[in-house]
């Protein structure tokens, strides 16, 4: 059951909102400055035997650095899944091209009902009750 969550966003007004309505539900957040942040976090969680279960990022266009964070989690840390976001026209076609590392890429606007909807959408798909 995804519980513990990971937010790395660069729109601060989005992660907000975000936070709010994910706290609502229950969810147990944590969030990252960067990529390199994202990393140091998701490293220490696992560690302490408190590994995240989704990582949300709010990509701000492309970066070296966020691509290689979506293949450091599949690599190292199989089992968090990871939703991707972005706003960004012409760069989401590179962001969306890493799809493999990604278990849902989604595109702004989205609400955070609609954020909340994915995540149950995940949490069915990791149980094995496909919808």
């Amino acid at each position: 059951m995804i519980r513990r969550i990971l937010l790395k966003g660069h729109d601060v007004n989005f992660i907000n909102a975000l936070r709010r309505h994910l706290k609502r539900e229950r969810f147990v957040l944590e969030e990252a400055g960067g990529p390199t942040d994202a990393r140091d976090k998701i490293r220490t969680a696992y560690l302490l035997g408190i590994p995240f279960d989704l990582i949300i990022i709010e990509a701000g266009g492309p970066s070296p650095e966020m691509y290689t964070l979506w293949g450091w989690i599949k690599k190292k840390h199989p089992d968090i899944s990871i939703i991707t976001i972005s706003g960004f026209g012409p760069y989401d076609r590179q962001i969306e091209s890493l799809r493999a590392d990604q278990d849902i890429f989604c595109q702004k606007p989205i609400t955070p009902e609609e954020m909340i909807a994915l995540i149950r959408m995940i949490d069915l798909n990791r149980r094995g009750k496909v919808i």
